[in-house]
């Protein structure tokens, strides 16, 4: 493949040909392991205490699993040939709406969680206080 195509819409838009081969296994592991790592995450979340912790890997499990099953069924689709749904747009698209979400997720990360965790500290002191 030549990074030339890239700039024709003829190259996004129309009907690609089958994956054969190593390239077929390196997608179809790379999916695999981007949801078998959603469900991990799924799982380590369970066991932490850190509640903050907790929903910030609830976010990135929904990612890592919603990602990999799209992606699974976009290769399918691929495979199959069908009209429409299997142009290398969606790909485009998938990689967008990826680069987005990680992008939510890190922005909450980083700039919300100490802001809730100091919030949460002025409340306890408050009602030590109080109480």
């Amino acid at each position: 493949m030549s990074f030339h195509n890239l700039l024709y819409s003829s190259y996004w838009f129309n009907q690609p040909l089958i994956l054969r081969g190593w390239e077929f296994n390196v997608w179809l592991g790379f999916l695999l392991l981007l949801t078998a790592a959603g469900v991990g995450v799924l799982l380590y979340k369970q066991y932490r205490a850190n509640s903050f912790l907790k929903k910030a890997l609830g976010r990135l499990s929904t990612c890592f699993i919603t990602l990999g099953l799209l992606g699974l069924v976009w290769l399918w689709l691929r495979q199959e040939r069908v009209n429409f749904l299997a142009w290398r747009f969606w790909l485009l698209a998938w990689m967008i709406l990826a680069l987005i979400w990680l992008v939510q997720i890190m922005r909450y990360i980083v700039q919300r969680v100490p802001k809730i965790k100091e919030e949460h500290m002025a409340r306890q002191q408050r009602e030590k206080y109080l109480s």
